[in-house]
C-alpha cells in the first residue's frame, strides 16, 4: 500500500502527459474500429488490405493530431473559465428588517461588495423552483472603496417566496449576479442562524445572517 502511494506521488507531476498518451492510444483504437467498420461496409477482409509502415505512421500522426486538438480545446475552455471566474468578487448581504411583514419603502437588507475593474452591477435573489426574481435591488453606489445597494422585498407574497426558497433548499438561497463586463454568476448563500425555521413556526421579529458559500457561472 505504501509503495502504491509513493508511486502515485511520483507519477502525479506526469499525470497530464500520461493522460495525453492514453488519449492518443484511445484515438488509435477509435480509428482502427472506424477502419474495420468501413471494411465491413465495403465487404472487404483485412487480408485484402495491404498496410505499409507509412500507413502505420499516418495512423499515429492522425491520432496525435486528434488528441492534441482535443487537449488544446480543453485548455482554452479552462483559461476562459478561469478568466471569467476571476471577476467573481465576494458579496456580503446584511439583513435589515428581518422576517417582518414587508412594507413599501422598508429595506429588507443591504448588499455590499468591493469595487474593481469588473464590478457588480446587479443582484437578485432567486426562488427555489421557478427560478424567478424575489424582490428588487437598488442601483449600486460608491461608498469609499466599496459598492453598496439596498435590497427590497415589499410584498407579503415576495417574503413568502423567500421563505419557501429557504425551506426547499434547507436554509440556502441563490442569487443572480450581473457584472459590468457582461458576465453573470449564480451565488449561493446559507443562513448561519437558521431562524427562518422558527419564523415559519410562528416566532416573530427574527432575522438571519446570510453567508456566501458558493460561486458559479450562470451559463445559458
Amino acid at each position: 500500500m505504501i509503495i502504491l502511494e509513493k508511486l502515485f506521488k511520483l507519477l502525479r507531476p506526469l499525470q497530464r502527459y500520461i493522460l495525453f498518451i492514453l488519449q492518443i492510444v484511445g484515438w488509435i483504437v477509435v480509428i482502427c474500429l472506424l477502419v474495420l467498420f468501413i471494411l465491413t461496409i465495403l465487404q472487404l477482409k483485412i487480408t485484402d488490405v495491404h498496410a505499409s509502415f507509412g500507413d502505420f505512421v499516418l495512423l499515429i500522426t492522425a491520432a496525435f493530431i486528434l488528441a492534441y486538438t482535443y487537449e488544446a480545446k480543453k485548455m482554452r475552455e479552462e483559461i476562459v473559465f478561469q478568466r471569467e471566474m476571476a471577476s467573481a468578487v465576494d458579496i456580503n448581504f446584511s439583513m435589515s428588517s428581518g422576517y417582518k411583514l414587508p412594507l413599501p419603502g422598508n429595506t429588507f437588507g443591504t448588499v455590499s461588495t468591493t469595487k474593481g475593474l469588473n464590478s457588480v452591477s446587479g443582484f437578485s435573489f432567486l426562488s427555489g423552483v421557478m427560478i424567478t426574481k424575489i424582490g428588487r435591488c437598488s442601483p449600486f453606489i460608491n461608498v469609499g472603496n466599496a459598492l453598496r445597494a439596498d435590497y427590497f422585498i415589499e410584498t407579503e407574497k415576495g417574503l413568502q417566496t423567500f421563505m419557501r426558497a429557504l425551506s426547499l433548499q434547507d436554509g440556502e438561497i441563490r442569487a443572480r449576479i450581473w457584472m459590468t463586463n457582461g458576465t453573470k454568476f449564480i451565488y449561493t448563500f446559507v443562513t448561519s442562524q437558521r431562524n427562518w425555521k422558527k419564523t415559519i413556526k410562528g416566532v416573530k421579529d427574527l432575522d438571519d445572517q446570510l453567508i456566501l458559500i458558493k460561486k458559479e457561472l450562470d451559463e445559458p
